[in-house]
């Protein structure tokens, strides 16, 4: 029985509740009934699920005879392969050997502490994203019916009928996957001083890696030696120097921007992203993942800007267009300012206010709760604020589109030290989520 099965089933009980022009007295609001329904379906599924679960399980028993047939015929195979790297099926290095990191010369033990360093680091962080979806997957207080048993059993079911998904080989990194060796080989790796190092956990607390067998543990090894204690002054130096650009702000890199900024419309903030990069890494993060609004053309010279034709009053015509473009879509608006300081326009008391804007144009809320508040009507029953917005050509059979996902985040060009200075006369920011993206030092503006 496969997933077509179910979607059959469950086609066939939602004809049940089609109203015809002969069955208008059917009351599709009565929440008592529509809750015995969802059990009742529930107990079809999980009588399906038990069924598929016995099937996949003989045909476990039948599958198992057969791999046993084929492990004989590639360890023969095996046997008449004279390389020296061992490769998987997907074309995946097979685990490292611990005699072969022994063997290894300075220039390839450096390089492999370094990958395996840097492949902890997106794992740890890829364990913390999930463990924050699971909490919110978890959370059943706000659940129509059912329990956690039930929607377990559920997740279950449509593994067993997503064969298709079920048949691909998970593969895990030879850089993470425990190395094989003696165990006096793999104690004299461990012992090995330069071979520990640290990083931040899931959990958020230090954990100590060892590089060369990429065994994890949460107690300081006796063997570890920290970097940056004792006279090692180069790395103190690069340390501080990192802190002081800072300058007390979160640093973030790239690849946590998104849950950052999700974390600040938990908080009901607007995320502001100070980017010194030479290349405006944010003007092409959000190329990608969102829509850009670039008012930076505002922080023009008023010389330049009348010779390339740019008004205030342009600038904003378009925003409006990239705020609707977002809102129809669900996506990411990125506003930004560039340069944009002190000595220009305001964007709370010009840009946000008319004749320049206002609600129709470019409203105060973009700059609060990360501009969730446009999708909530100013009265109780009325239009979403947003729909302000939208004109003829951009509503759908004359109704506003637009999706929960939007959301909005501000890019400055200003430094950790100076953007108060620039930017409080212009936005909020004792409502913001002030951030500072981290970038190498080479690409420092």
């Amino acid at each position: 029985m496969g997933s077509g099965v179910t979607k059959e089933l469950l086609n066939n009980e939602a004809k049940k509740y089609e109203i015809t022009n002969e069955q208008n007295d059917i009351d599709l609001n009565d929440r008592n009934k529509a809750i015995e329904e969802v059990k009742r379906l529930r107990k079809l599924l999980h009588q399906q699920y038990s069924q598929m679960q016995n099937n996949n399980n003989n045909n476990n028993n039948d599958n198992n005879e057969k791999k046993d047939n084929n492990n004989v015929n590639e360890s023969n195979n095996n046997n008449n392969n004279n390389s020296n790297v061992n490769v998987n099926v997907v074309g995946l290095r097979q685990p490292f050997q611990a005699s072969e990191l022994l063997n290894m010369n300075d220039d390839e033990i450096a390089n492999h502490k370094k990958e395996v360093f840097e492949a902890a680091k997106k794992r740890e962080k890829k364990r913390k994203r999930d463990m924050k979806k699971a909490l919110k997957a978890n959370d059943y207080s706000k659940s129509f019916s059912g329990t956690a048993e039930d929607t377990s059993k559920e997740k279950e079911f449509a593994d067993l009928a997503n064969t298709s998904s079920s048949n691909k080989n998970k593969e895990e990194n030879p850089y993470l996957a425990a190395v094989i060796g003696s165990e006096e080989e793999l104690k004299q790796l461990r012992n090995d001083p330069k071979s520990w190092c640290k990083l931040m956990g899931a959990n958020d607390c230090i954990i100590y890696l060892n590089c060369y067998t990429h065994e994890i543990t949460g107690l300081r090894p006796d063997t570890f030696i920290d970097s940056n204690e004792g006279n090692n002054n180069d790395n103190n130096n690069q340390v501080e120097t990192i802190e002081d650009l800072a300058n007390g702000l979160q640093i973030v890199e790239s690849d946590d921007l998104l849950d950052n900024i999700e974390t600040a419309i938990e908080n009901r903030k607007t995320t502001l992203i100070l980017d010194t990069s030479k290349d405006d890494i944010m003007k092409t993060y959000f190329t990608y993942k969102g829509v850009l609004c670039d008012l930076s053309d505002l922080a023009k010279p008023l010389g330049e800007q009348r010779r390339e034709g740019i008004t205030p009053k342009k600038v904003l015509k378009n925003a409006r267009k990239k705020i609707v473009q977002a809102a129809q879509n669900g996506n990411t608006l990125a506003i930004l300012l560039g340069p944009l300081g002190q000595e220009h326009m305001s964007i709370k008391d010009k840009a946000c206010k008319k004749p320049l804007g206002g609600d129709k144009i470019f409203p105060s809320n973009l700059l609060t709760a990360a501009g969730k508040d446009l999708l909530k009507p100013k009265v109780k029953g009325g239009k979403a604020a947003i729909c302000k917005l939208y004109k003829k050509d951009d509503m759908e059979g004359g109704i506003c589109v637009y999706r929960e996902k939007f959301n909005v985040v501000f890019v400055s060009k200003h430094s950790p030290k100076t953007y108060e200075k620039e930017l409080s006369h212009s936005l909020p920011l004792q409502r913001m989520n002030v951030i500072y993206l981290k970038v190498d030092p080479e690409n420092r503006g």
